[in-house]
């Protein structure tokens, strides 16, 4: 702006000056013709002619005299607006470069012939360390050069003339930010503009802290990545190095070094491949021959030879297959799979070639003979598949008479242990007893306790292989049962300090509720078993059309060597020094037989030390069953005096049962009444007695009856909304569906206390 108006005053100066010269010029032609007409002797009277052109002459003077004055007071305005504009443009330009020096980044303006003409002290001071001083006019690419030139640029280094076209492409057409490296280690960032006039705006903005930053978070980002990947390493079954185009070792898992025993200090990060390969040479895994001459030839031919794949027996007799790959930076990774059981099975399978070929000869001598003795066998099979037909049809009149006796003794044995269950409870009913005798009655009914879960398991088996329990499968959605589930175990978690997570999930799937929820009820069990610290969680997966449902855990974890055991009756995990878990070993083998009935495949995955993952796939379903049940809500318990004076009716044809129930539910303060049998019901009724609140059947009645059909003649008599429920050791399906039909509740025997109680509470209300 100086500049403009430092010109437009030297041509208004010029102007003047123009004017002033031709005035003075015209005044001495003036001069000149008045002289003329003063000397001049005419006698032809031209000296008045003269004189009269001299007038004439001396009126355009003055005009031209006038015009001459208003010009240079046309001038002096002039002269004075421009002085005004001259501090105005001067103090525009004081303000300009106040402005631009409270920039924190370097700023610099290049005109449009490329040459500097306004910068501040922040880009003065980029300049002088890159070697150079700031002047007007300096020329951009003059700027660059030098600077390259003086090696102030570090990432110009060998690629001089290279880093100086692309710096210099950038200013003429700046389309993104410019960065590169001071050699001090300072990093700068160059954004450029175009002005309207041609020139270019540079702005030069230090991001060395942000390079800084940016280079931390990539060296936390590779070692996190490094951990990752030294963990996938580890978890491989095959031996892995990975070596750099340096032929050093960056990378390697304990199972690389366990292949080849390796001996300690030989495998470290550096190492180079010559020292493998001598020592693999010294113990005659290259053959006869200098080690030396070994090692030469394949570190020559190392990274030439890529990719490869070959067999090599080791030292101690071990066959590994490798497989060579060359890795992006120029190095490569080499895995090692032991296939010493594989080449042992070829050769086993080689001989067994041999030796079927030989059988072969020899059947097709015997075929001969064979031919003959058609006839004779044809006759025997006849015989034979009658034989067959007649054993299979005792095979299923025998599976029949198991499964009446699994029923059979199932009710008998669980009617003694019912009845002890019951006397214990009415025992710790007691308020009188002191401390000594209710800790027994406690230790009594966790025995019992224990007692009726190996019964129970025991009989799940049997009838699992019988194949007596049947699978029903509907579509529900899974939510809920793993919301029971978490309540159901939940509080043993805390007790045992176990931090227990149940992820929530929506999904619908197809099977058998009931059966499903057993086998994550084991799953569930074991964890907290031989879970001592951590956490464990149940959670599901979609996978190929699938869910899979697990229980992880942190526990103990089942050595590899176990794990095909752990499915087989009475087996339970035991550690040195850890005692036997309590558990009779069984859960793992039913929830192997529910799985193989309901088709869901079963998957484990255990590590000694951390954990293991107990998981069944089950199939999706596109919708929902109608009645389809995955689980019943706990029943809310009743306060201690609530059943104070509940008239209720037990009916029972085991004396035994029949008075633990009545002494169980007398000490809860109920008036009850004992039933042995349908005549005795009879008879009772006979008398006209009081409708009881509540009826307490079993299922099994010696007489011919049953708990259900006593229920409905009592409902018969004093109306169907009597309250009624059924007791019985039989779980069948059948049963079970029978009677949710009547409406009937059902208590498994043996019959836990809190249950009939919070069960007798419910039904009362």
């Amino acid at each position: 702006m100086t500049e403009m108006s430092a010109s437009h005053g030297t041509a208004e100066a010029d102007e003047l000056a123009r004017l002033r010269d031709e005035n003075t010029k015209l005044r001495k032609i003036n001069k000149v013709l008045m002289d003329r007409v003063e000397r001049a002797t005419d006698w032809q009277g031209n000296a008045f002619s003269l004189f009269q052109a001299s007038i004439v002459l001396e009126g355009r003077v003055e005009e031209r005299t006038i015009q001459l004055e208003a010009a240079l007071r046309q001038l002096e305005l002039v002269n004075s607006d421009m002085s005004r504009a001259k501090e105005a443009a001067e103090q525009a330009q004081r303000r300009l470069r106040d402005a631009i020096e409270t920039i924190s980044e370097g700023f610099a303006l290049f005109d449009a012939d490329d040459r500097l003409v306004l910068w501040n002290s922040n880009y003065v001071g980029l300049i002088n360390l890159l070697g150079q001083s700031v002047r007007v006019g300096t020329p951009f690419a003059e700027v660059i050069h030098n600077a390259v030139a003086n090696g102030a640029i570090r990432d110009a280094f060998g690629r001089e003339d290279e880093w100086t076209a692309e710096r210099i492409a950038y200013h003429h057409h700046p389309d993104r930010s410019f960065i590169y490296r001071l050699s001090d280690g300072r990093w700068v960032q160059v954004t450029e503009r175009r002005t309207d006039e041609g020139g270019t705006v540079s702005l030069y903005t230090d991001i060395t802290d942000i390079k800084d930053m940016e280079e931390k978070r990539r060296e936390r980002e590779l070692a996190e990545k490094s951990e990752l990947l030294q963990a996938t390493l580890e978890s491989l079954s095959q031996g892995v190095a990975v070596f750099n185009h340096h032929l050093r070792l960056v990378a390697w898992n304990q199972r690389y070094v366990d292949l080849h025993h390796f001996p300690p200090g030989l495998i470290r990060e550096g190492t180079h491949y010559s020292e493998v390969l001598r020592l693999n040479a010294l113990r005659g895994e290259y053959g006869a021959g200098d080690p030396e001459r070994h090692v030469a030839e394949r570190v020559s031919t190392a990274l030439a030879r890529l990719p490869r794949a070959f067999e090599r027996r080791l030292s101690d007799g071990t066959i590994v297959d490798v497989s060579s790959n060359r890795m992006p930076d120029g190095g490569f990774v080499s895995t090692y799979s032991d296939i010493t059981e594989r080449k042992l099975a070829d050769t086993r399978l080689r001989d067994s070639e041999s030796r079927l070929k030989a059988a072969a000869r020899d059947l097709q001598l015997a075929n001969e003979s064979l031919e003959r003795r058609v006839d004779q066998r044809t006759a025997e099979l006849s015989a034979a598949n009658q034989a067959l037909h007649l054993a299979k049809i005792a095979a299923e009149l025998a599976n029949a008479s198991k499964t009446k006796f699994l029923a059979a003794a199932s009710h008998d044995l669980h009617q003694p242990l019912n009845a002890a269950r019951l006397f214990v409870a009415a025992l710790a009913e007691q308020e009188a007893m002191d401390k000594s005798n209710r800790d027994l009655v406690v230790s009594i009914d966790n025995a019992l306790e224990a007692i009726d879960g190996l019964l129970r398991a025991l009989f799940d088996i049997s009838k699992l292989d019988a194949g007596v329990m049947t699978a029903e499968p509907a579509g529900f959605e899974v939510g809920p049962l793993l919301e029971q589930l978490r309540k159901e175990y939940l509080p043993q978690a805390r007790e045992a300090g176990i931090d227990l997570r149940v992820m929530p999930c929506r999904a619908v799937i197809r099977s058998d509720p009931r059966l499903l929820g057993r086998v994550l009820r084991n799953f569930l069990s074991n964890a907290l078993r031989y879970t001592e610290r951590g956490r464990i969680l149940l959670g599901c997966r979609r996978w190929d059309g699938r869910l899979l449902i697990g229980v992880w855990d942190s526990g103990i974890g089942i050595p590899e060597e176990k794990m095909g055991d752990i499915f087989q009756e009475f087996q339970q995990i035991a550690l040195p020094g850890r005692r036997r878990e309590k558990g009779m070993g069984l859960g793992l083998a039913i929830v192997e037989r529910i799985a193989r009935l309901l088709d869901h495949p079963l998957e484990v995955r255990s590590r000694l030390g951390l954990g293991s993952c107990f998981a069944i796939t089950v199939p999706l379903a596109d919708r929902i069953t109608a009645g389809a049940v995955t689980g019943q809500g706990a029943v809310p318990a009743a306060d201690r005096d609530a059943l104070s004076g509940l008239p209720v009716l037990a009916i029972d044809d085991d004396p035994s049962g029949l008075e633990a129930i009545t002494a169980l539910l007398t000490a809860w303060k109920c008036r009850v009444t004992p039933i042995r049998s349908r005549a005795e019901l009879h008879g009772w009724l006979g008398g006209k007695p009081e409708a009881p609140r509540i009826v307490v059947a079993d299922y099994h009645l010696g007489d011919g009856s049953n708990g259900v059909m006593l229920i409905e003649e009592l409902r018969a008599h004093f109306g169907a909304d009597l309250a009624a429920f059924v007791v019985t050791s039989d779980r069948t399906p059948g049963l079970r569906a029978g009677l949710k039909e009547k409406g009937l509740a059902m208590l498994p025997k043996p019959v836990q206390p809190a249950r009939l109680r919070a069960l007798i509470s419910h039904l009362a209300r």
